[in-house]
């Protein structure tokens, strides 16, 4: 084998090695925790959901970097976090299942403090 065969062999060596560690590590770090990431996608879904039902456009990003910066979370770890969550269908499901929740817990309680203001 030549010189350069070889070294060619130790570049991808080094290559497939490095993707290998990558790939296998979980950036834990930058995980946002399970509850805060509900109460965040739910917030995420209420200002998107109010620009599908014909409020004025809004650029989609400006509306969730609101929404991040409301929970100081940058779009790094908002997006680490939804991958995690996405990766696994059992996770993605179980998170959609208290992000609904979560969401009906609020209407409840926007109705009934609308009710009880109206009894007034």
């Amino acid at each position: 084998m030549s010189t350069v065969s070889i070294q060619l062999q130790i570049v991808l060596a080094v290559i497939i090695i490095v993707f290998f560690i990558i790939g296998c590590s979980e950036p834990s770090d930058k995980k946002i925790s399970h509850r805060k990431m509900v109460d965040m996608y739910a917030d995420v879904l209420i200002v998107t959901g109010s620009y599908e039902a014909g409020e004025e456009p809004v650029d989609y990003f400006e509306q969730l970097d609101s929404v991040l910066a409301t929970h100081n979370v940058n779009r790094e770890e908002f997006f680490t976090t939804l991958d995690y969550y996405r990766e696994d269908p059992y996770r993605w499901k179980d998170l959609l299942d208290r992000v609904i929740a979560e969401l009906e817990r609020r209407r409840d309680q926007a109705l009934e403090s609308s009710t009880t203001r109206s009894s007034s």
